[in-house]
């Protein structure tokens, strides 16, 4: 899932337990997801649990998680704008790789390219993100 360097951050130092998303993928609640911080860093340096799918029409979302989506109200808004439907995903289990995926590394290495929004992996693809964030570096 590719998100915003400065969202990142906030997911980081949880301020912000849920990403918000026009579009989901089906049966996303139990995915566990890595992150690609598509700003500055260019580089997977999450990875995290979805735990929990809320939805509802933005103005419901904003309501009742507002505090915890780590955007202002103005963000939002243009965020949402024309949507009739939008999707809180609560983030558990956060972990900041140890030894961050950058780009040049994401695709000499893994054979992949960063997400617009969300990208499937193999089990194969995800069991070797897994060890590479994990290990320290040397």
């Amino acid at each position: 899932m590719s998100i915003k360097t400065k969202f990142v951050k906030s997911i980081i130092d949880g301020s912000k337990t849920y990403e918000l998303r026009r579009k989901i993928p089906r049966d996303v609640a139990g995915m566990k997801i890595f992150i690609y911080s598509s700003g500055v860093e260019r580089a997977i340096t999450v990875h995290a649990d979805v735990s929990e799918v809320a939805t509802g029409t933005p103005e419901e979302i904003w309501k009742k998680h507002s505090a915890v989506l780590g955007i202002t109200y103005s963000e939002f808004s243009d965020y949402f704008a024309g949507a009739e439907v939008a999707y809180a995903l609560e983030l558990s289990n956060v972990t900041r790789s140890r030894r961050p995926v950058t780009l040049e590394q994401l695709r000499n290495d893994f054979g992949l390219e960063p997400p617009q929004s969300w990208r499937y992996l193999t089990s194969d693809s995800y069991e070797k993100l897994l060890k590479h964030a994990a290990c320290p570096e040397f």
